[in-house]
């Protein structure tokens, strides 16, 4: 879910809403994400249900292509996701601090 969910992010699940609901939403900050287990580990991001068939649709800019599970016999829906927790930056995206003495530098003294 790059860019909206950064790797290494953490997520509030509500394990209370195991039905997947993909229709009252405008934007994609205001389309549900869920927290899916699936046999080879978990997947975070949106999803719909077409019958048995889970699908999840990743973000446009991830690069990731679709993927679907059968219900329940390849995937769960552990909930959906009502919270996040992520860096801004991380530590490649910052950057390089000026040295104190080049100008314009706001924490240098004034003689």
């Amino acid at each position: 879910m790059m860019p909206l969910l950064r790797p290494g992010s953490i997520v509030l699940v509500d394990a209370s809403l195991h039905k997947i609901d993909d229709d009252d939403w405008t934007t994609e900050h205001d389309r549900p994400m869920y927290f899916v287990e699936v046999r080879d580990g978990y997947r975070c991001g949106w999803f719909h249900q077409e019958g048995s068939r889970l699908v999840m649709q990743p973000h446009p800019l991830s690069h990731c292509f679709p993927e679907t599970w059968r219900v329940p016999e390849e995937a769960e829906i552990v909930g959906r996701v009502t919270g996040v927790v992520t860096r801004l930056n991380e530590p490649g995206n910052v950057p390089p601090r000026r040295s104190p003495e080049e100008p314009g530098d706001w924490s240098r003294k004034v003689p």
